[in-house]
């Protein structure tokens, strides 16, 4: 692993359930990288990352966008 993040490229489960969604890709890069993983999910649904989402919808963004970055 070079240490830089990239987007995989290989298919697998989690590509195919996550769309592109560009905008909440963005709303997760810029924010997750400051908070630790455990508290990810909280704070994103507290501060509505990913608009009005519910708290296990955010959960399954999350997954899915850190098995994707």
């Amino acid at each position: 692993m070079s240490g830089r993040p990239a987007e995989q490229s290989h298919i697998h489960t989690r590509l195919l359930k996550c769309p592109l969604e560009v905008e909440h890709a963005r709303a997760y890069w810029q924010n997750s990288a400051e908070t630790e993983a455990a508290e990810t999910v909280q704070r994103a649904f507290e501060e509505c990352w990913f608009g009005a989402r519910s708290l296990p919808r955010v959960e399954g963004l999350i997954t899915n966008f850190r098995e994707r970055f």
